[in-house]
């Protein structure tokens, strides 16, 4: 037998046995699971991917948009000051985990003190469009820009979870002090409604 064929049944043997040791866990638990998995509770049903479940807390609009040759939509919420206007505008960025719905409490205690606030879902999230493209801080960055562009907002003070500075610092100038916030008890202590 050859030195190469040696070599190559060694790897073979070697792989053979790797496999086998990844494999023989997943089978004792499979073999341990006699146990039928718990049910969801009745009260739980399939959700929207569009969100259209979900109740936001002020009136969605959508931004059209064209990425990598498909037609998408950017959802939106635009909430004007309550009482005085201040003149300003905040832009409420959400994480990647979910969409501008959860923003109900900062955007009232903002419009209270005069601001303007806008809550994008950036696309893939909320109530915006779901395209299989590559999403990266750059088209966000790119999309949020065309959006405020086309609410005529120049510049803004914008908040997010800290993922998003790089966005921010990609979008063209239209961002003030960045305020960077990990949206913990702290937020939602300040803004949750009072009992």
């Amino acid at each position: 037998m050859s030195a190469r064929t040696r070599d190559w049944w060694r790897a073979l043997n070697l792989a053979a046995a790797f496999t086998v040791i990844a494999v023989l866990p997943v089978l004792g638990q499979a073999a341990g699971q006699a146990e039928a998995p718990p049910k969801a509770p009745a009260d739980v049903k399939p959700g929207s991917i569009t969100y259209e479940d979900i109740a936001y807390p002020y009136p969605v609009s959508y931004l059209p948009l064209t990425l990598y040759g498909q037609d998408v939509r950017m959802a939106y919420m635009d909430v004007a000051p309550a009482g005085q206007p201040n003149g300003r505008t905040v832009v409420l960025f959400h994480g990647m985990n979910f969409g501008g719905f959860y923003f109900g409490g900062p955007i009232e205690a903002l419009r209270n003190e005069g601001f303007r606030v806008v809550v994008p879902d950036q696309i893939g999230f909320g109530r915006s469009s779901k395209p299989i493209i590559p999403y990266n801080f750059h088209d966000m960055a790119l999309n949020t820009r065309k959006l405020l562009q086309s609410l005529g907002v120049t510049p803004s003070y914008d908040v997010g979870p800290d993922g998003r500075l790089l966005m921010l610092k990609r979008s063209g100038g239209q961002v003030q002090p960045v305020i960077v916030h990990n949206w913990g008890r702290e937020l939602r202590e300040k803004t949750a409604p009072k009992k």
